[in-house]
């Protein structure tokens, strides 16, 4: 499942009257495979009979198991609408002493807050179960009140609480005391709204929808819905056992950062990062910890990233610490290689393929050997693995390393050592693009093989 982030209408000139667009999702929707969309079939008279093994479905919209109390559209006086709605006990605060009323109306589903502003599907699929919260809201007669995890970052007029559930299944409301998070008024009559349901009992099997229940304003449409897909991410609460074991290892986890190492494991925790390295600077003021940042897949450190990786860093950095963020040095290489191919191949050919497997974008569905994410900060390129990488290609009977060095300076006797080595914060970098030559070239003179 992909998300859209462009779609640009585009003609065809020998298909004028058809109408194409092209469309573009984000980086981290990439399919993990070559996807087949036909294929031939043997037995077909023409290729228009080709069996077709891949389809776009549009139109997709996330949904979750449960059922929303008071309901909404089951044509239902207001009074059995309002039977229906969960109970506080005690129903509103007492006048001298704390309000903690249990919730009684059924297991409340826990769920996770959509990510509105994410551009890729992956971001509201991999999320952290221990961020859900309750779907239940609470009503007085002036403003609804929300539920947290906790109410340490609430202030005094947060309209905030807390759903907390005992061993034996309970309910109960924990709200603020006018410090962290704003305190209930004694006689004020609350009304909970919440939805039912949850758990993996809600992972239903592909196809099981079949019915949607449409508003007055869409009646008599003609809207069908199914699920193509396996639905997931529904599970059951923690036992009781498995609490008393996860609570003390969940204090001991790491929430903070205080050395160079722990911010460099933090920035690692970043989904776009593959590598960092932190180092601490005295600014003259303050503490400023410069992360340098080897993105996967060679992507580049944007703005709009670059504030995306510190908001995630955000919630470990020290008072009076400083982050600067850059982007790893890269080290552009040039290489040239004399390449003998075996009888009974055509050099062009042979050239052709040994400069599609160096390249970052490989061949054949596989990453070329100098693709981004296969070195990283301080990594060596050695000959031997190089030659041996080439000589595993097919066609390739020998292969000589000729000349090899950074493209910014001269030659330091690497092919003699056998090994070039970046500096600490540099990453190897050979895209061999001829549009952009200072990012590393390829020269291949070939021998051998069929002319």
């Amino acid at each position: 499942m992909v998300r859209l982030t462009r779609v640009t209408p585009v003609s065809d000139v020998l298909a004028p009257a058809t109408r194409l667009v092209t469309v573009e999702w984000d980086a981290a929707d990439a399919l993990p495979f070559d996807l087949v969309l036909q294929r031939s079939r043997d037995d077909a008279p023409s290729s228009a009979e080709a069996r077709i093994c891949a389809v776009a479905l549009g139109n997709v919209a996330f949904c979750d198991h449960g059922l929303s109390l008071p309901p909404v559209s089951l044509d239902l006086t207001p009074a059995q609408a309002e039977a229906l709605r969960p109970a506080l006990s005690p129903p509103s605060p007492p006048d001298d002493q704390p309000w903690r009323p249990t919730l009684d109306g059924g297991p409340i589903a826990r769920v996770l807050a959509p990510p509105i502003d994410a551009r890729d599907a992956a971001a509201w699929l991999d999320r952290d179960a221990r961020e859900a919260v309750p779907a239940l809201a609470l009503e007085d007669p002036f403003a609804p009140w929300h539920p947290r995890t906790d109410l340490l970052r609430s202030d005094r007029f947060d309209r905030h609480f807390v759903l907390e559930t005992g061993l034996s299944g309970e309910l109960q409301l924990r709200f603020g005391d006018g410090i962290n998070g704003l305190a209930p008024d004694p006689g004020h009559a609350f009304a909970p709204r919440g939805r039912v349901g949850g758990g993996a009992r809600g992972n239903i099997g592909p196809g099981t929808l079949t019915h949607i229940a449409l508003p007055e304003t869409l009646a008599g449409m003609n809207i069908t819905v199914t699920n193509p897909l396996a639905a997931t991410g529904g599970r059951e609460p923690e036992a009781p056992e498995d609490i008393r074991i996860n609570v003390p290892r969940a204090y001991r986890t790491q929430e903070r950062a205080v050395t160079e190492a722990d911010y460099a494991a933090a920035a690692c925790t970043h989904p776009a990062v593959a590598n960092a390295r932190a180092r601490a600077r005295w600014t003259g003021a303050w503490q400023t910890i410069a992360i340098t940042l080897d993105l996967a897949g060679g992507r580049s450190l944007d703005a709009e990233l670059k504030s995306d990786i510190a908001a995630h860093l955000e919630r470990v950095r020290l008072i009076g610490f400083d982050i600067v963020l850059r982007a790893a040095r890269m080290a552009p290489l040039r290489l040239d290689l004399h390449v003998c191919a075996a009888p009974g191949f055509v050099r062009g050919e042979v050239a052709r393929q040994v400069r599609a497997a160096l390249r970052p974008a490989g061949t054949h569905g596989r990453a070329g050997f100098f693709h981004p994410d296969n070195f990283s900060f301080g990594e060596p390129l050695y000959i031997s693995r190089l030659i041996a990488f080439l000589m595993a290609l097919e066609g390739v009977a020998s292969v000589e390393v000729t000349r090899l060095h950074r493209t910014d300076r001269a030659s330091q006797g690497e092919l003699a050592q056998g090994v070039l080595v970046p500096g600490e914060l540099e990453i190897l970098q050979l895209n061999d693009d001829p549009s952009f030559p200072e990012e590393g070239r390829i020269g291949i003179d070939m021998g051998g093989g069929d002319v």
